[in-house]
């Protein structure tokens, strides 16, 4: 989706932003995970996990609004 939503001449580095995102979030997740844990206990990870899906959620939507908001002009 990345060519039909910035174009051609973006997609490759709009594809890198998200791999380097990507990989960001696996390294330090887990490990930020660990530490709030050790501190609350095991009950927090399903909050833990709904506040990242929340969070992407509406990163996705703010990304397709000033998409869309390019693409009128």
């Amino acid at each position: 989706m990345a060519p039909a939503n910035f174009g051609k001449k973006f997609a490759a580095a709009v594809i890198g932003l998200q791999m380097a995102s990507a990989y960001i979030g696996s390294t330090f997740m887990p490990m930020i995970f660990g530490f709030i844990q050790q501190k609350t206990g095991i009950w927090i990870m399903p909050y833990y996990l709904a506040f990242f899906a929340l969070l992407n959620f509406i990163f996705l939507e703010l990304a397709y609004r000033r998409i869309a908001v390019y693409k009128n002009k």
